[in-house]
Parts: structure tokens; C-alpha cells; sequence
């Protein structure tokens, strides 16, 4: 059955259907849809499903991001998270991660002892959406010491210092 009632709420607070803004609310059957067009940065976030029938209501968060082609404000890098100092025994590998959002797309640097690395090699350096990778692969003591990876876009730049130790 159909619930009697489905609220819409982003970031706890009512969202109302709006022509200006773009925003319906529509259903086909027991579907229920949150429409926004023409979504912007503003848009995104925490947002959550509320339906109420006689017996209770039922919950149902979710997460609107913004991927490209969507309209964004210039933002200068933010991380979501950065690399931890790890320890690894000589001869194994190292593998740090670091996610990072701005408009327009940042540029990634790491670099170990204040030279940027290159890929190739030892070291592999890759990307997937905001999520970068550095792998170190046989590590000898030569990779051991100070990181840091550095996030930049027209917008401005960020860092983040993290070590490699062996055992």
C-alpha cells in the first residue's frame, strides 16, 4: 500500500515544491520522486524521505553530490581525506590515499623529501573520481621519511604531511 503521507527534508528542514526553484515532488504508483531541476551546488547534501501511513513512518536518507557538468562555484581544494604515516617492513609495499573536491578539478603533487615524484617505476600514481593514490612498491630505506601531497587549482592549495617508517 501506498503511504498516506511522503515529506521530503535536506538537512532537517521541509522541502517545499517550488516552480521558480524548479523543485516537484512527483509519483508514479508506489514510486515517489524528488525532482529538482536544473540542480546546483546549493542543492547538494544530506537529504531524507519521510512516508507516514497508520501504521508508522519509514526513513530513507540519501546523498545528492554534484558530478561534473552539473553548474559549480569555483572552490579552492578540500580534502575528504588525507594520507596516514604507515610503517611497512623493508621489501613490501606502501599505499596512501588522499580524496579531494574543487571546481575546477585540482591538480595532485606528492612529494617525499621535497622532490614531487613522477609515476612509473616504484611509484604508481593514479586517480579515480576525487580519490588519488600513491604506491610505493619494494620499499628500502631510500623511501623512507616526510611526504606530503599537495591539492591546487586556480582557486588555491592545500597540503597534507604524512610520513613512511620501516619496522
Amino acid at each position: 500500500d501506498a503511504p498516506d503521507e511522503v515529506i521530503w527534508e535536506q538537512m532537517g528542514k521541509a522541502v517545499q515544491e517550488s516552480k521558480t526553484k524548479g523543485i516537484s515532488f512527483e509519483r508514479e504508483g508506489n514510486t515517489f520522486a524528488l525532482v529538482i531541476k536544473d540542480a546546483t551546488m546549493k542543492d547538494a547534501g544530506e537529504y531524507v524521505c519521510i512516508a507516514r501511513d497508520k501504521w508508522g513512518s519509514n526513513k530513507q536518507a540519501f546523498r545528492l553530490t554534484m558530478k561534473k557538468g552539473g553548474v559549480r562555484k569555483l572552490a579552492k581544494p578540500e580534502w575528504f581525506l588525507t594520507p596516514e604515516s604507515i610503517t611497512v617492513t623493508k621489501g613490501t609495499a606502501a599505499k596512501f590515499y588522499a580524496e579531494v573536491d574543487s571546481a575546477p578539478a585540482p591538480t595532485i603533487d606528492w612529494t617525499h623529501n621535497k622532490k614531487t615524484l613522477q609515476g612509473g617505476g616504484l611509484y604508481t600514481i593514479e586517480h579515480k573520481g576525487r580519490v588519488y593514490k600513491l604506491e610505493i612498491g619494494k620499499v628500502t630505506e631510500r623511501e623512507a621519511g616526510d611526504y606530503k601531497v599537495i591539492a591546487h587549482n586556480s582557486m588555491g592549495d592545500i597540503t597534507s604531511d604524512f610520513n613512511l617508517t620501516l619496522k
